[in-house]
């Protein structure tokens, strides 16, 4: 307050205060500080990432997302705010802007395992299984016991028809959470289909034995000994 009495026309104060408004959840004089700093015509992205985030918590991910794009022209070198940007958007389905903003802030951070399981999981929905393997490998190569990394790259796998990797991965999953009924099955499925009738028929087995309710491991069993009777 005492910077405002000798500078009130500095939005660079407005934007501090902010903050200190922000850390004592005032998020009404948080809101109206930004609004002036940025009124003042600050340089800085920092009070429309802040701004940015008090639209999301309000739900005017619009105005939001207007924010984090003038952010991204005053300042477009940090990742974060490309990741930010995709969250909003992909709470409001748009889908091929977030798959853009994904794209540009792993192009900053390739690193970022949390966007890499993202951008996977478009790919996949989208039909770009050979895109969704190499960014499920990825994550995996930041935290190979990430399950559902490893499920998601086998079930990508079994779509590829490469089915003895994607038994590999069943492997790691089932040594990590060996109670998975679903994971025996699947894998039981991957072995059936490069002919490894017998640890196939064992996989379905087990899943039964996890879970009696799994009907189709049951029908898998089933039809197997139909097919060894006849």
């Amino acid at each position: 307050d005492k910077a405002l009495n000798t500078d009130a026309n500095n939005p660079l104060v407005y934007g501090e205060r902010s903050q200190i408004y922000l850390a004592k959840n005032d998020v009404d004089r948080a809101l109206a500080d930004l609004d002036r700093a940025i009124e003042l015509g600050t340089i800085s992205p920092a009070p429309y990432r802040a701004r940015a985030k008090i639209y999301e918590s309000k739900g005017d991910t619009a105005r939001a997302i207007d924010d984090l794009n003038e952010a991204i022209r005053l300042d477009p070198r940090p990742a974060a705010v490309y990741f930010e940007r995709a969250g909003l958007r992909q709470a409001n389905g748009e889908t091929a802007h977030v798959l853009t903003d994904l794209n540009d802030g792993l192009a900053r951070n390739p690193d970022n395992v949390t966007a890499l399981m993202t951008r996977a999981q478009i790919k996949d929905d989208r039909g770009d299984i050979s895109g969704a393997i190499a960014d499920y490998g990825a994550v995996l190569k930041h935290n190979p016991k990430n399950v559902a990394a490893l499920n998601a790259h086998a079930m990508a796998l079994m779509q590829t028809k490469d089915y003895a990797k994607a038994a590999d991965d069943f492997d790691h999953i089932i040594a990590l959470d060996p109670k998975n009924a679903q994971v025996y099955y699947q894998r039981g499925l991957a072995r059936e289909q490069i002919q490894q009738f017998d640890r196939a028929m064992a996989d379905f087995k087990l899943a039964l034995a996890r879970d009696r309710n799994l009907d189709d491991a049951r029908l898998e069993v089933f039809d197997a000994g139909w097919r060894h009777e006849n």
